[in-house]
């Protein structure tokens, strides 16, 4: 299976309107960071985790022309806000629907997401031939469900004030805005070889993990190989690279590799 990073950014991206890069150096590409989001594909089956602002952009830069699924970590807009970008694969042409997505949502989101996006879950235009953009479905943290050939384990996680959830796929796993984890949760992720895992910054943080909590974290689980994600202002690309032990790094847009 393929790993795309479409986006590493935090909520507000980098850089941002007002205050630029932050701590990061503007030139260095890599501190160029649109919102979270992941892209999963083997021969059989793609999969869109999240859909962030940039979708379009970043869809548009990895050259991706199918998908089979989408599933959300959670709903806050920096997540969900280009979910109007998926319409584009539900069509074979600029005039109609000629298939149907399908979507997953944690249970408890599902009142809320079908509210919000209820245009998306049926037919759009007036024709018998017309199909909706989403097939939605729910999930909880109880059980594992399938996108095709591929077998997913969701993972319930602290968000400060709400939830989020991250998921395992085989020995991968992604796991993002997110401040803690139960034992229960965490030992899911026992054996991952490769994980992606959100970090915003190096102090104190109510929604989401610091450095420090992260390497606390990738110790205790010992992975093969662990990039962060959804990185802040104050987390230069270089710089941090050059203070993690071997096997974390940084991730940035568009890195990829198979797992």
């Amino acid at each position: 299976m393929k790993v795309t990073i479409l986006g590493c950014g935090p909520s507000y991206g980098l850089p941002t309107a007002v205050r630029g890069f932050g701590d990061c150096n503007p030139n260095n590409p890599k501190n160029y960071r649109t919102r979270a989001g992941l892209f999963l594909s083997d021969k059989d089956t793609s999969v869109l985790i999240d859909t962030p602002p940039e979708l379009r952009l970043q869809l548009v830069r990895e050259n991706i022309k199918h998908i089979d699924a989408v599933l959300w970590t959670h709903l806050h807009s920096d997540h969900t806000a280009g979910i109007d970008d998926v319409k584009i694969f539900a069509s074979t042409s600029f005039s109609h629907i000629d298939r149907t997505i399908d979507a997953f949502v944690y249970q408890k989101d599902a009142d809320d997401f079908s509210n919000q996006y209820a245009y998306l879950l049926k037919s759009q235009i007036l024709k018998k031939e017309d199909k909706p953009v989403l097939a939605l479905s729910t999930f909880d943290e109880r059980k594992s469900f399938k996108v095709k050939n591929l077998d997913f384990i969701p993972i319930l996680q602290n968000h400060g004030k709400s939830h989020s959830i991250g998921f395992r796929v085989g020995d991968f796993a992604y796991n993002t805005d997110l401040v803690d984890l139960t034992e229960t949760e965490f030992e899911k992720l026992k054996g991952i070889k490769t994980w992606v895992l959100g970090v915003c910054s190096y102090r104190g943080n109510t929604k989401h993990l610091t450095v420090e909590k992260a390497l606390e974290y990738i110790e205790k689980l010992k992975p093969e190989k662990a990039y962060f994600t959804h990185m802040g202002a104050t987390l230069d690309y270089d710089k941090l690279k050059s203070e993690l032990p071997d096997g974390i790094e940084p991730a940035f847009d568009g890195l990829s590799f198979d797992v």
